[in-house]
């Protein structure tokens, strides 16, 4: 969180102060080969410009770059490469939604976004299946129901 701090002339400069939002705040992610490969080669480009990493990936010349920064950069990222303009925002609400289609359970989808209600991550899961795909998903559902006995009576 960003806050404000009178400096040793009187004039107010932006801080950074760390706390969590809730006690589920600290999110651990799993990494894969190809994601450690990447931090690893994110960490010698740091090193390459001499960059005081103090711990963190995403760094400049000044330390630590701000969540907006590295959101500003991916806007960039996405305009250059001519695809849909993307926020980290937008990628945690993709991936949330991915986890929800390949079947992860609510409570560690809750869990790994960081959130205290179910209700929060709900509203970070949406519907990017395609209306072909959710048709013929339906069609099997229904399609394998047929085998059930007939209820009504005649």
């Amino acid at each position: 969180m960003q806050s404000l701090k009178e400096d040793e002339d009187g004039v107010l400069r932006p801080i950074v102060v760390e706390y969590p939002k809730t006690s589920n705040s600290d999110r651990f992610s799993p990494l894969g080969d190809y994601e450690i490969d990447l931090f690893k080669k994110i960490i010698a480009v740091n090193k390459q410009y001499n960059y005081k990493d103090q711990g963190f990936i995403f760094i400049d010349e000044d330390g630590r770059s701000m969540a907006r920064a590295i959101d500003n950069r991916i806007r960039k990222c996405c305009k250059a490469a001519g695809i849909e303009v993307k926020s980290a925002h937008d990628i945690r609400r993709t991936v949330a939604s991915e986890l929800h289609i390949k079947g992860v359970p609510l409570e560690l989808i809750r869990d790994f976004c960081g959130h205290e209600e179910e209700s929060t991550t709900w509203g970070y899961i949406y519907d990017n299946i395609s209306k072909a795909k959710r048709s013929r998903m339906i069609a099997k559902s229904l399609k394998s129901m047929n085998g059930l006995k007939r209820t009504q009576s005649k």
